[in-house]
């Protein structure tokens, strides 16, 4: 259990929550829950594995350094999920590169 709340608190409580989660960095949640979801039954050298994948993704997307420049300007971040490392073509005759022009 992570939250008690009173019955008569539960809406504005769940809305509070809601509107948190929806504001944040969204490849880092969807990491984060697959992550949870993953690890119940790894070891921790799995989990630490699992944790530099996930990093690895995270940091190539454009949410890093709008999160480096929320905080230095001293404002709330705005999470698009954008990739910020450009992906490279399919070599040419490659199956990613037929389903592509199919």
């Amino acid at each position: 259990m992570t939250w008690v709340v009173d019955a008569d608190k539960i809406d504005p409580f769940v809305d509070d929550l809601t509107a948190r989660l929806v504001a944040g960095a969204p490849v880092a949640l969807a990491q984060n829950k697959a992550l949870l979801n993953e690890n119940a039954d790894r070891t921790l050298r799995e989990a630490l594995a699992g944790e530099a994948r996930a990093q690895a993704m995270n940091f190539a997307t454009a949410d890093v350094p709008e999160a480096y420049a929320a905080f230095t300007e001293r404002r709330a971040p705005h999470y698009t999920g954008r990739w910020a490392v450009p992906r490279t073509a399919a070599p040419k005759g490659s199956t990613e590169d037929r389903t592509r022009d199919a």
